[in-house]
């Protein structure tokens, strides 16, 4: 049985995590496995705008940035919901791994 929010410690939100490069890896994506550079929590996923973002953090890159957000999503409802992402660089979105 899959346990709860609670039981795996999340509260209210999404936990965010971003890494910051120096360099331009081309194509094939940036390296997560070197460790996190900053870590929060986000009621939402929504940045209108790049200085939306940007305001997470002091001195918070503009590019080169890998981002991660892990997270429950309740659905009270039943129906048919619509993700997306948008950005300038590519993007991928995994919903249940």
């Amino acid at each position: 049985m899959a346990k709860s929010p609670e039981e795996m410690g999340y509260t209210s939100g999404f936990h965010s995590k971003y890494w910051f490069f120096n360099y331009w890896t081309g194509n094939n994506g940036y390296d997560t496995s070197k460790p996190v550079d900053f870590t929060n929590y986000v009621d939402n996923i929504n940045f209108p705008n790049d200085a939306a973002f940007q305001a997470q953090r002091w001195l918070f890159p503009g590019d080169r940035f890998a981002a991660e957000w892990v997270g429950f999503i309740q659905i009270n409802t039943p129906g048919i919901y619509e993700f997306s992402t948008k950005s300038d660089d590519g993007s991928r979105l995994f919903i249940n791994d």
